[in-house]
């Protein structure tokens, strides 16, 4: 019977292609957005945006942060931010202010929706904005080594893929980039970063090796934060620990023979990781495990039906409970595992 519920809901939570063309929950890529599923799988629709979307939900699922974008002779450009309330789907704020369209990548929106996180002109900056009365209200320096170099400052930066995340207790906000795969990519770039936000102090920085999924997860206590600073390794850093003289300390450094695609931090007793595992670019079936660092002791995996790329369906959420784990997939899909 359990099977059977639990089967129920994973269909319930399949939105198909008239609801998000590409769905997701921590973040959102879309050709077209007229709904968003939330990570308590309130499925919110007709949002009045247009275009091709970006955008992240905070936490708490109540605030929706989007970049409407939209094509040019020059490429894709952001044309706005908005900011959307989900427990109306109304639309909140919106704003065309030149600093917050810099880029077509990376958005991130706070639990009590006063705080939208982008990256600043010129990818120099994370800036914090206040989207209703469109007001910086901070600026963070990102690290020279995830910095552009000069070569590097061409039309082609606005491939780098960029996460950006609050901690779930609002105190640290963080960053992953990778630049976007193809055939004109530039080198570029390829690390995380983190920051405490009440003292500006950056308490992670690193740059990473030849990752293709800029992904990023906090624990739900928002004391450690697990990164992928090699393509086959997720590695856990202790932020309870740092400070602005002590950086972020490693906690665990799990090699899985693959790309790492997605991963979670559950909370227990043990320093468990939940990991999304699999060939790239699609080309054979995905595996979620949950993993115990300590001893490399593999709790549970199972097959995914569906492959999870980055590129096409960012997200891999775990509610506050660390119960449920919702997966989005590239057919539209939205997975529910227990």
């Amino acid at each position: 019977a359990a099977a059977v519920a639990a089967a129920a809901r994973r269909r319930a939570l399949d939105l198909g292609a008239d609801a998000l063309e590409l769905p997701s929950l921590a973040s959102i890529r879309s050709l077209r957005m007229d709904a968003a599923c939330t990570g308590d799988a309130r499925v919110i629709r007709e949002l009045d945006h247009d275009g091709y979307a970006l955008g992240a939900v905070s936490h708490n699922g109540q605030w929706l942060a989007t970049r409407r974008v939209l094509p040019t002779a020059d490429g894709l450009q952001t044309r706005e931010v908005c900011l959307y309330d989900l427990r109306t789907g109304k639309l909140e704020a919106r704003s065309k202010a030149g600093d917050l369209l810099d880029c077509q990548e990376g958005i991130a929106v706070s639990d009590d929706g006063g705080a939208i996180a982008v990256p600043g002109p010129s990818e120099e900056y994370l800036d914090l904005w206040d989207l209703r009365d469109e007001r910086r209200l901070q600026r963070l320096p990102i690290p020279g080594e995830l910095q552009l170099q000069a070569g590097e400052r061409q039309p082609d930066r606005h491939l780098r893929l960029w996460k950006i995340e609050f901690s779930p207790d609002g105190t640290k906000i963080a960053l992953s980039v990778a630049p976007r795969e193809s055939r004109v990519t530039l080198p570029s770039p390829r690390g995380f970063a983190v920051w405490d936000l009440a003292t500006g102090a950056l308490i992670l920085g690193k740059r990473a090796g030849t990752t293709r999924y800029p992904w990023l997860a906090f624990s739900p206590d928002s004391e450690r934060i697990v990164v992928q600073p090699e393509p086959n390794v997720a590695e856990v850093f202790d932020l309870a620990s740092a400070s602005a003289d002590l950086a972020a300390p490693s906690l665990a450094r799990m090699d899985f023979g693959m790309p790492v695609k997605a991963a979670a931090l559950p909370t227990g007793d043990t320093l468990d990781l939940i990991v999304v595992a699999g060939p790239a670019h699609g080309s054979g079936q995905d595996t979620l495990a949950r993993v115990r660092t300590e001893g490399a002791e593999i709790v549970w995996s199972r097959t995914l039906t569906e492959p999870v790329e980055w590129a096409h369906a960012p997200g891999m959420v775990l509610d506050r409970e660390a119960e449920r784990l919702l997966i989005a997939t590239q057919s539209s899909a939205i997975e529910l595992v227990d």
